[in-house]
């Protein structure tokens, strides 16, 4: 995780979503918020998870094997959802749709940084 103070890149984030649009949409909305944006269908391994600042993840393709790698890595897990009662509890969650600003504070706030 980064801190506030030694970001010297852009933050990192990959959305997690089995919508095609909801990809496209959020991530148009983060690129444009100042965020480097990476997208994927799949659930992030440990692997990809350690090379972000953040996950942002729709519910569906979240599975427990998925945010334990998250939090294996040490990478924080925003999930985004439609059904918010049935996330996991433990990690912040914003209820689809959201706007622009919320998630941007809601990333921020989870990755440590300051755009």
């Amino acid at each position: 995780m980064c801190s506030a103070t030694a970001l010297a890149r852009r933050p990192r984030v990959l959305i997690v979503d089995d919508d095609p649009l909801s990809l496209r949409a959020t991530s148009r909305v983060l690129k444009a918020a100042g965020w480097d944006v990476d997208t994927t269908v799949d659930a992030p391994s440990i692997a990809d998870a350690n090379r972000y600042d953040v996950v942002l993840t729709d519910w569906q393709p979240l599975g427990p094997e998925t945010l334990s790698a998250c939090h294996d890595a040490g990478t924080p897990v925003v999930v985004f959802t439609g059904s918010p009662d049935r996330a996991p509890a433990g990690v912040a969650v914003l209820a689809k749709p959201v706007n622009s600003i919320e998630l941007d504070a809601t990333l921020s706030a989870a990755a440590g940084v300051v755009l």
